[in-house]
C-alpha cells in the first residue's frame, strides 16, 4: 500500500492529468444543468466564499492545474501525517512498513 501511495506523487502523466481534467470538466459541465445542482453550488459559494464562483472561474482553476502541483499536492496528503489502517482479521499477519 505504501509503495502504491507513494507512486501517487512521482508516476504522474500529463495525459493521465489531462483525461482527469477533461472529467472533472465535463461532470462539472453536466451539473449545471440541473437545478438541484446549481442551488448546491450557490448554497455552497455563498456560505464559503460570500459570492456565487462562475463556471469560468472554476474552468480556469482546473485548466491552470499542472503535474507539478498535483506530485505536490499528494506528497503533502501522503507524508503529511501517519496513515490510519483498518485491519480485518488476524492483525498479527499485516505488516506494516511506514
Amino acid at each position: 500500500v505504501h509503495d502504491e501511495l507513494g507512486k501517487c506523487c512521482s508516476d504522474i502523466e500529463q495525459k493521465e492529468l489531462d483525461r482527469a481534467k477533461a472529467g472533472i470538466r465535463s461532470s462539472l459541465l453536466m451539473a449545471k444543468e440541473r437545478s438541484g445542482a446549481v442551488a448546491d453550488d450557490l448554497g455552497r459559494d455563498f456560505t464559503c466564499f460570500g459570492r456565487n464562483i462562475t463556471i469560468e472561474e472554476h474552468l480556469e482553476k482546473i485548466a491552470a492545474v499542472n503535474v507539478g502541483d498535483l506530485s505536490s499536492m499528494m506528497e503533502r496528503i501522503i507524508t503529511g501525517s501517519k496513515p490510519t489502517f483498518a485491519v480485518i482479521g488476524d492483525v498479527d499477519k499485516v505488516e506494516f512498513k511506514w
